[in-house]
């Protein structure tokens, strides 16, 4: 657990370009130090946990994540990660310690743009040469090549150079539509991250790769797998023991929805493609703010239970406790609309709400952010909603 806390708390800082020292981290640690000293395995558990939903930064920071001084000494690293992640998947070696070794004899692998660095056959998409290279930077423009490779590849269009990442490591086939044919281990990896073949590497092109290292990265560092080396815990557990913490606020995007639904049964959720495992962060005691893009917020409550797979989420039913897919939904339309297989729930006690999503409020000067479930460094809106609908911490 502590070897798995380590490795989170480390890579979610540097994925948002947050030193990783002792003297930076040393109050927030030195108190984690306390807090699990002489403890069980589930409260230590449940400690590194709550410890990283907390953070003031996520995964999602590698969106934004790209190679220059900071970085530099991490991002192989990192690319080493994802390529051994997939490998492993697939049923094969991970080959990690070979990627990252850069003292071994023969060819060390070093970091591919997969862009050319050729400003004047690009021009034209970027706004000047600082853009192009900041853009060429960034991490979904990144991939590993052995030596020999990445420098011969430099000056060569990316049309001449995606047909030779066939002879290299799965992340660089990935871009050549080869590796889809006859490749059912990598097919399996390809429905769950959405990989896709790339037959001319654009700007956007250089997004949509960002997103798949974010759904994979969200995997990869996903806290709750802590929870499940403890051997997990309830959630009344969790809330017993933090009881005496002071909840985070969260804005919860709830689009293409069933509002009345979430009212009904007392919950929000969330499809696991995107940002939507962001909503993993939500935990025990936090304050919720949903938000329906178009209408504006539309509820504030308090999470009651994280998030759980639609099939193990449960709801009260004439006194019984049944399955969010077998009740009875006010939209069984939207209810048949959720993926099962990737639909997730968090529990929510509304506390205040409007009814109809047209009732939702919503002025200038608010601020929203695209993802699922996040928090605001500016309190301003959060603040508007609650002097709007009247709410306070002891509000029923």
């Amino acid at each position: 657990m502590t070897a798995k806390f380590v490795d989170d708390f480390a890579t979610i800082r540097i994925l948002n370009f947050k030193k990783v020292n002792w003297n930076t981290n040393k109050y927030l640690l030195f108190h984690l130090m306390q807090d699990i000293r002489n403890e069980d395995c589930k409260t230590i558990g449940m400690v590194y946990v709550r410890t990283l939903h907390r953070m003031d930064v996520t995964v999602e920071g590698i969106t934004r994540f790209s190679l220059n001084r900071f970085s530099g000494r991490y991002m192989l690293h990192i690319l080493a990660r994802f390529t051994s992640y997939v490998n492993v998947l697939m049923g094969n070696p991970s080959h990690f310690e070979e990627y990252v070794d850069r003292k071994r004899q023969g060819n060390t692998y070093d970091i591919e743009h997969i862009l050319p660095d050729k400003y004047e056959d690009y021009e034209d998409s970027f706004t000047d040469y600082e853009d192009f290279e900041s853009t060429r930077n960034q991490i979904g423009n990144l991939i590993l090549l052995t030596r020999d490779k990445n420098r011969s590849y430099q000056a060569m269009k990316y049309s001449e150079k995606v047909q030779k990442y066939m002879g290299d490591n799965i992340l660089a086939q990935a871009l050549n539509v080869t590796a889809y044919t006859n490749n059912p281990k990598f097919l399996t990896v390809v429905n769950e991250y959405g990989f896709r073949a790339i037959p001319d590497f654009s700007e956007q092109s250089i997004a949509d790769r960002a997103e798949i290292y974010l759904r994979m990265a969200s995997d990869i560092w996903n806290p709750d797998a802590i929870k499940e080396i403890a051997g997990g815990w309830a959630d009344d557990d969790e809330k017993g023991f933090f009881k005496n913490e002071k909840g985070r606020e969260f804005t919860v995007g709830y689009a293409e929805r069933s509002w009345p639904d979430a009212l009904k049964y007392g919950f929000l959720s969330a499809n696991l493609g995107g940002s939507g495992k962001s909503i993993y962060n939500v935990q025990v005691g936090d304050t919720v703010y949903c938000h329906i893009a178009g209408y504006g917020f539309v509820g504030i409550g308090e999470c009651t239970s994280t998030a759980v797979p639609m099939k193990n989420f449960k709801v009260m039913v004439d006194g019984t406790s049944t399955p969010v897919a077998d009740a009875p939904w006010e939209s069984e339309e939207s209810k048949e609309k959720l993926d099962s297989n990737k639909e997730v729930f968090i529990g929510v006690a509304w506390k205040k709400y409007v009814t109809d999503i047209n009732d939702g409020y919503w002025e200038k000067g608010m601020t929203t952010v695209p993802l699922v479930a996040y928090m605001l460094n500016d309190k301003t809106t959060h603040q508007k909603v609650r002097d709007h609908f009247g709410y306070t911490d002891s509000a029923d």
